[in-house]
């Protein structure tokens, strides 16, 4: 993903579903309290190379941009 690897060529290194690589790229994505991949390619490479500003990136802790949808019901 930090490398500019497709969903598709990301599956086929780790013999995944390109579904299953799409699913885990959300799970972070929402995690990490951003709303897309680029975002959070951003955040990190900002956040390992630019000065701590004191400032955290992304929505804080425990919000959600989005409720979660259950799978199995």
């Amino acid at each position: 993903m930090f490398q500019g690897g497709s969903t598709a060529g990301i599956g086929r290194t780790l013999h995944l579903s390109p579904y299953t690589v799409q699913d885990h790229f959300e799970t972070v994505v929402v995690k990490a309290g951003v709303s897309s991949r680029r975002e959070l390619v951003s955040g990190v490479s900002m956040d390992h190379s630019a000065p701590r500003l004191g400032v955290p990136w992304g929505r804080p802790a425990g919000s959600r941009k989005r409720p979660r949808i259950s799978r199995f019901g």
